[in-house]
């Protein structure tokens, strides 16, 4: 399998919301971890959109994924959240650029169609792993978030 580089301080990290809406402010937290965690944050132009039960139409959500995907420095995508509207758009999905430059992608619920689509189609190690919400104050002491940074340095 090919292995996307692992994570060092200063690399870029993008927070984008394929699929269900969560509240900036859980993706503020999950910032201020991956900040605390020597990462560079950024998200997604509509991370802040809700429509219905979607974080934002369609097209907004696709617009984010294929800006991360295509990112040119970033080293992983967090999601935001699961729940259903990422296999809406996975079958738009430019990965051209991701095939070239593989980046880490960590996610579970819906994402899962993604993690499969990447490793079916080109081989590429992913994460089923926690997203924003799992990046609550109280959870911080919690072994699975040691193990989470230990995953993106490549810590064993």
């Amino acid at each position: 399998m090919i292995q996307p580089a692992f994570l060092q301080s200063g690399d870029t990290v993008l927070i984008v919301n394929p699929s269900g809406y969560i509240p900036f402010e859980k993706l503020e937290q999950a910032k201020s971890v991956l900040t605390s965690w020597g990462y560079k944050v950024e998200f997604g132009a509509n991370t802040q959109k809700e429509q219905s039960y979607f974080a934002g139409s369609d097209v907004e959500r696709l617009h984010d994924l294929q800006w991360a995907f295509n990112h040119p420095n970033a080293k992983l995508i967090i999601m935001g959240r699961g729940g259903y509207g990422l296999s809406r758009i996975i079958d738009q999905i430019d990965f051209s650029f991701f095939n070239k430059h593989p980046k880490w992608i960590c996610g579970f619920s819906d994402v899962t169609v993604l993690h499969s689509h990447i490793v079916q189609n080109w081989n590429i190690t992913t994460i089923h792993g926690p997203m924003c919400g799992a990046f609550a104050q109280e959870t911080l002491v919690m072994p699975h978030m040691d193990a989470l940074q230990n995953i993106f340095q490549g810590i064993q």
